[in-house]
């Protein structure tokens, strides 16, 4: 599987239908142009991985770098969500939790530490159980 990447016209594209949602708008970030140069840089910084072709442990990559790398002063866990989703979609990606959950593993990932690598595959592997792929 070729991993396809949002572009930053289909982040901002994101940005505006979440927005646009009822219910979901209260919950997002500041997102302003610094957002979208953050984001932009950690996903083309995980394409260039060496696994950057393998959905979980991508999408487990960039969800830690998001968070963890706080490269905002409010809305972190929320980016990661946000980016997470939309890298899914592209990918024909079906979700199997809830926003709660996902928001709760958001938690988790903020407050543990370890090496990163080893966060990284757990994350993998709880995404290998929440993901599941349309033909």
């Amino acid at each position: 599987m070729v991993l396809v990447y949002p572009n930053i016209e289909q982040l901002r594209l994101w940005v505006r239908l979440v927005e646009k949602t009822d219910g979901l708008n209260q919950y997002l970030p500041l997102i302003d142009d610094r957002w979208f140069v953050a984001i932009e840089s950690d996903l083309i910084l995980c394409s260039m991985h060496p696994d950057g072709d393998d959905f979980y442990k991508t999408s487990a990559r960039l969800f830690y770098r998001v968070i963890k790398n706080h490269h905002f002063i409010d809305g972190n866990k929320r980016s990661a969500l946000l980016v997470w989703f939309l890298l899914m979609l592209l990918n024909n990606g079906e979700f199997r939790a809830s926003w709660e959950a996902m928001y709760k593993l958001a938690k988790v990932v903020a407050g543990t530490s370890g090496r990163q690598e080893d966060l990284i595959a757990d994350l993998s592997s709880i995404f290998k159980d929440l993901v599941i792929f349309k033909e």
